[in-house]
């Protein structure tokens, strides 16, 4: 399906609009549903956003409130690699890390999906080799929690290491499908920079997704030189923030990876459709219009 946003300027607003069966023509097709990419480029900050999401929102938000919380989790089943800086820090630095690591862990909910940890510093190291066992996910989380940051930030190394183990895989199968996220909680020198754009572009050629969060005194520039891509950079906000931040980049990566921006509906039930633009005020909602269409011809306002 193509659809055509709000096209009135004014902070940003998310709408959410219901489309019944009489609009649609016979059998299925294809929409897209909740673009969580979308949000990560808004001025308004997560709080606000996951405001429109949360409970006590209003009728409008009781009615898909258990559509969308499907949204909220990862049921794909892929490799998945936590690339996670454990260089010298800042206080509790690398505690934050570690909940971060387990908040994002727990929004992955596939039995299948095999999950690896790896650290970096001046050297890497696997912390938890690729697995889908639960119980042995649970000690290489405990491991995580006794490392004791030290030494440089060679993020390029971490890269490495991670592009080693999925090259064991994708030799096998080119098929496979995985995804990398990779944390800086800091600057990077230019060389270690330059070295990790390599590392990046070789995970590329293993069709695996790339995304970069930064913390502390990260440089998003930086970030973006290295993954390539503003969609697939992320910095960790404020924690009153942080469920929408984990909502975003779960959402988002996980679509990636599995290959699709869209979700199928069936005719016969009525379902929801959700439309971003930037600059509308929540104030003026009902002097608003949302045009779109469900194919060449017909359009639609709302």
């Amino acid at each position: 399906m193509e659809s055509s946003g709000p096209w009135i300027p004014g902070p940003g607003l998310f709408l959410l609009l219901l489309l019944l069966p009489p609009l649609l023509s016979a059998g299925s097709f294809q929409h897209d549903v909740l673009n969580w990419r979308n949000f990560r480029h808004l001025d308004f900050g997560w709080k606000t956003i996951h405001r429109y999401l949360s409970p006590g929102w209003g009728s409008l938000h009781r009615s898909i409130r258990s559509k969308a919380s499907k949204l909220h989790d990862c049921d794909g089943a892929f490799d998945f690699y936590l690339v996670l800086d454990a260089s010298n820090g800042e206080g509790n630095t690398w505690n934050e890390i570690c909940d971060l690591t387990e908040r994002l862990l727990k929004r992955f909910t596939n039995p299948k999906l095999r999950i690896s940890l790896i650290t970096y510093s001046s050297v890497s190291n696997i912390i938890l080799p690729l697995t889908s066992d639960r119980n042995e996910l649970k000690q290489g989380l405990q491991r995580l929690r006794g490392v004791r940051p030290s030494g440089t930030r060679r993020l390029h190394d971490g890269l490495k290491r991670a592009g080693d183990e999925i090259a064991k895989i994708y030799s096998a199968n080119n098929k496979a499908a995985s995804m990398v996220y990779a944390l800086t909680a800091g600057s990077l020198d230019k060389w270690t920079v330059w070295a990790a754009m390599r590392e990046s572009n070789r995970l590329k050629n293993f069709k695996t997704k790339l995304y970069a969060i930064g913390m502390k005194n990260s440089q998003r520039n930086q970030l973006f030189e290295i993954v390539g891509a503003k969609t697939q950079v992320y910095e960790l906000p404020k924690p009153d923030d942080m469920e929408g931040f984990i909502v975003s980049l779960v959402g988002n990566s996980c679509k990636q990876v599995m290959g699709g921006d869209t979700y199928y509906a069936c005719v016969g039930e009525s379902y929801h459709l959700g439309f971003y633009a930037p600059d509308l005020s929540p104030d003026k909602i009902s002097d608003y219009t949302c045009r779109y269409k469900l194919d060449k011809n017909k359009v639609y306002s709302k």
